[in-house]
């Protein structure tokens, strides 16, 4: 199940505010990196890629395609990304 930003701010608002922010480097928690940075773009649900939103999507265009088919692919949904620092 994929976590919202409004459930993410929700969790986050009941945590130490000082407290750093750090992501698992797998599902498994084998090890851990502080979260360097984050942005927001798209998320292509057919192909598990990320894109930032000034990112031109790159694919075929055909004849009923427009501006905004090039900015983001049919099917994915806006989202936030956390980048670890390695």
């Amino acid at each position: 199940m994929s976590m919202s930003v409004q459930d993410m701010i929700e969790m986050l608002e009941q945590m130490d505010p000082i407290a750093i922010v750090i992501i698992s480097r797998d599902p498994e928690g084998n090890n851990y990196a502080p979260v360097e940075a984050c942005g927001q773009g798209f998320f292509d649900t057919k192909f598990s890629e990320y894109h930032e939103e000034e990112e031109p999507y790159d694919f075929e265009p055909d004849d009923d395609s427009t501006d905004d088919d090039y900015k983001k692919p049919k099917g994915a949904v806006p989202a936030v990304v956390l980048w670890p620092s390695y």
